[in-house]
């Protein structure tokens, strides 16, 4: 019997009074040597975090945590950043009660930004984005405050939806995921703030009507991402038989002479399946487990999965068609509050009640499910393994955690590894917690406290600089539903290394330097190695400052500021050395100090020679020749008879070589061997070769030397 389809209201409330805290816990972090309550600790939960050099390149981080009891929370909202993934597949307008499923979703997603509003403030700026999924997905709205106009907007926008097309939730997430990175713009005070992408869907994903495993792997794996990167993501299913704790089917039918029946245990290599003919709904029988299954894997409850898991299994019994999938992986599951259905509207205002009142509960279970996190800067690399994080208790040896006794090593307390972040697990800060009197049936048991000790090596390529944090700002105590309090930043001050290279340059005499790629700063200057200095690189030919070469903190490269006198592309006539003064200034105060480096390079000038040889004539007596160069005059050169004269440093150009004929008046029939040729770096030496006879006896004298004008046309 087709059963009605779950209503979607009750999900979105839900949703509220998972995302909407709600609270955040604030603390007093103080250095753990001395770490103790103090009436300033309001909330009950004492973290304390340093970071110390021991050696070189190696600092010591020490992490310590207690309770006095119930941990309190003050109720302050904390900024969300909501995007919502809405389904407007064509099934949207199937009827749902007394109305359809696009008119109660649209009634429920509006009363979701108006609670958003409700909660609006500076402190708190909520913001939400709008993507709708159909055969494709589109960015409805990006980052809208949800101040009286944002709350405005974006519901006339959904009130504006329309259905068609088929469900590709995976384009819908790709769109999520381009609005909490690459369009990701928040610009105001409150950085600290909690992401959230909320999918809602009618149906299971496909790109006509049937589950199509490559778009729910495509959605798994965009949320994967999301997941990865500190978002929570809920999805909210109504198509039929929508169940949160369904991960599989029940039943696979199979031919062994004649039909035979077996359980579906979960396991990989199971399968289930079904008759297609006997679907009922909108979703055929064998899609509805692996719909939930997606539902669940898309979502925060399954924090590690990456695919859906499952492959097409279809058998024939009989000549009957039977349809199903075979589980191919599995994952772990870590939660069961994030893939959300509801039963009906009515329910809808029990449940906003009852996020009413758990809006204000102050306090916060921290059981030994309890995860300590510390994510270490890029700036340092964590222990290779999680043998080298030691872990201790120490107990409280007076009232309030006022003494403590020595450090012991902590027992069943785990740590582990994942990427830069280090997590610690299994200390029960309830057992545990520090208390004002000695515990029942004890005369000096007043509680103990964690200790988390490691050491972070320097990595290789950061340069350095002053003030430079371990930690990142999602460092502290996480609870089941997210984030208690984060533990404070030490800094430390990293001395600077820093080298760079030089390169020489050769040109031809006539063509121009390039002063701009004669220093070359490393490949690690990337805008993180390089985020807590300036690197300035200062050009001087001589005493001359040329240009200055900046790049400033954070950034991957910089820019070239040139002196009046100065130039990038200088026309040289001789061989010119210059010096670079290049200095690594940390942005902040601290004990290092400014890192200077001195490098040269060179600059060669080349130039041609031009030899123009004198065949004929009469010995000792001087012949005039003249030199264009580019088509213009270039000069005027004068040979004895029967020798030869060479002019040197010739710029890059085209030559041309004539004798004066109207003043070798006595000779006839001049040739030529080579009297038009360029000069370059690739043919630097040129001959001319002229060659006439006598044809006049008498001798004309008087002509004084020509110069050898080679400076002449810029030479």
């Amino acid at each position: 019997m087709k059963r009605k389809i779950l209503s979607i209201l009750l999900c979105f409330a839900l949703v509220i009074a998972a995302v909407l805290p709600m609270g955040t816990v604030f603390a007093q972090g103080t250095a753990p040597e001395t770490l103790q309550a103090t009436d300033e600790d309001k909330n009950g939960l004492f973290l304390g975090k340093t970071a110390e050099e021991i050696g070189e390149d190696q600092y010591k981080i020490s992490l310590e945590a207690y309770t006095s009891g119930e941990v309190k929370t003050e109720v302050k909202d904390v900024p969300l950043d909501i995007v919502l993934v809405l389904d407007q597949s064509g099934s949207m307008s199937d009827p749902f009660g007394n109305t359809n499923r696009q008119a109660a979703m649209k009634t429920a997603v509006q009363n979701f930004i108006d609670s958003v509003g409700q909660k609006y403030s500076a402190d708190a700026d909520h913001r939400l984005a709008l993507v709708e999924f159909r055969s494709s997905a589109t960015i409805l709205e990006e980052w809208t405050f949800a101040d009286a106009n944002g709350v405005e907007n974006l519901k006339q926008t959904v009130g504006n939806l329309n259905e068609n097309g088929a469900t590709n939730v995976g384009a819908g997430m790709q769109r999520a995921e381009e609005l909490m990175t690459t369009k990701y713009n928040y610009t105001g005070k409150n950085t600290s703030r909690q992401k959230v992408v909320i999918v809602f869907t009618d149906g299971v994903p496909t790109k006509s009507s049937d589950f199509d495993i490559g778009v729910a792997n495509t959605a798994i794996s965009h949320a994967k991402t999301l997941k990865d990167n500190g978002v929570s993501v809920y999805s909210v299913g109504i198509f039929y038989n929508a169940e949160p704790s369904q991960l599989h089917g029940d039943t696979y039918h199979y031919f062994d002479w004649g039909t035979q029946t077996t359980e579906c245990t979960g396991e990989v290599g199971s399968v289930w399946n079904s008759n297609l003919t006997t679907a009922l709904g909108d979703v055929s029988d064998q899609d509805i487990p692996a719909g939930n299954r997606f539902l669940n894997y898309i979502s925060n409850n399954f924090l590690s999965a990456t695919e859906i898991g499952i492959k097409n299994k279809n058998d024939t019994i009989i000549g009957i068609g039977y349809y199903g999938y075979q589980i191919t992986q599995n994952f772990e599951r870590d939660s069961s509050d994030y893939y959300l259905t509801a039963s009906n509207a009515d329910e809808l205002n029990n449940v906003f009640q009852t996020i009413s009142d758990s809006i204000s509960q102050p306090s916060i279970s921290l059981d030994a499910s309890t995860v300590i996190k510390d994510t270490v800067t890029p700036y340092f690399d964590v222990p290779e393994n999680a043998s080298d994080i030691q872990i201790y208790t120490a107990d409280a040896t007076a009232s309030n955690g006022t003494s403590w006794g020595a450090k012991e090593p902590a027992k069943n307390v785990v740590a582990t590894i994942t990427g830069n972040s280090i997590s610690v697990t299994g200390f029960d800060f309830n057992q545990y917690f520090v208390s004002e009197n000695p515990k029942p049936g004890t005369t000096s048991d007043y509680g103990k406290k964690l200790i988390i000790e490691f050491t972070v090596t320097r990595k290789e390529n950061f340069i350095g600089g002053n003030n430079v944090p371990t930690n990142g700002t999602d460092s502290g105590v996480y609870a089941e539903k997210g984030l208690v309090e984060n533990f404070d930043v030490p800094v430390v001050d990293v001395p600077i290394r820093y080298d760079y290279t030089t390169s020489n340059q050769t040109i031809f005499l006539g063509e121009t330097a390039d002063l701009t790629t004669r220093v070359q700063s490393p490949s690690y200057v990337d805008g993180t190695n390089n985020a807590y200095v300036n690197i300035s690189y200062v050009v001087k030919n001589g005493d001359q400052t040329v240009g200055i070469y900046t790049i400033l903190a954070g950034n991957s490269s910089g820019s070239w500021t040139w002196t009046p006198d100065g130039a990038q592309t200088p026309a040289l006539t001789e061989d010119t050395t210059y010096t670079v003064d290049c200095t690594v200034t940390p942005t902040q105060k601290g004990s290092v100090s400014a890192y200077d480096l001195q490098k040269t390079f060179t600059v060669y000038v080349q130039s041609g020679t031009l030899t123009i040889q004198k065949q004929g004539g009469q010995a000792g007596e001087k012949y005039v020749f003249n030199i264009q160069k580019d088509g213009e005059f270039y000069m005027t050169v004068t040979v004895n008879g029967n020798e030869s004269t060479t002019i040197q440093k010739l710029p890059k150009g085209s030559y041309i070589v004539t004798e004066e004929t109207a003043w070798s008046w006595r000779y006839q029939d001049q040739t030529y061997q080579n009297n038009t040729f360029g000069i370059d770096a690739e043919n630097p030496k040129q001959t001319v070769t002229c060659i006439n006879e006598n044809r006049n006896s008498q001798w004309l004298n008087g002509y004084a030397d020509a110069a050898n004008e080679y400076v002449k046309g810029g030479a």
